[in-house]
């Protein structure tokens, strides 16, 4: 039985994006994984499918056009009916963006590449503090 009805991955990477969405879909952690390529897809998609809502949001950090610490600005502005958790995906993190990403609240960080066992662990974990 999934545990998530809608999970929410914001990557502009197609190959990461269908290793994950692969590997979420065989866990059988959702029952659909929408998937967008940039910030601003993200916040259109969370202002425009009120009913799809997602219970999770995997976040790159580092895309084009709208990126993951000005997606989780203008995501904290928005007033939503459920609490959605963030978790992060950075091939790199920076002592600077470190800072500016903690105070802006998510549940946990990931750095690429990882691994389906990585993904899994985090996940779950997440699950239990729902």
């Amino acid at each position: 039985m999934p545990y998530f009805n809608t999970i929410l991955l914001v990557d502009d990477d197609f190959v990461n994006n269908f290793i994950t969405e692969r590997t979420l879909r065989r866990s059988n952690i959702a029952r659909e994984v929408k998937t967008v390529r940039n910030g601003e897809e993200a916040l259109t998609f969370l202002t425009e499918q009120i009913n799809r809502t997602p219970e999770l949001i995997i976040l790159d950090v580092n895309m084009p056009e709208m990126n993951g610490i000005d997606f989780l600005k203008n995501f904290k502005k928005m007033v939503l009916e459920k609490n959605i958790k963030v978790v992060l995906l950075t091939s790199v993190i920076s002592p600077g963006q470190e800072s500016s990403i903690s105070r802006l609240g998510f549940e946990d960080i990931m750095i690429k590449p990882f691994t389906e066992e990585k993904l899994l662990k985090i996940l779950k974990k997440d699950l239990i503090a729902r």
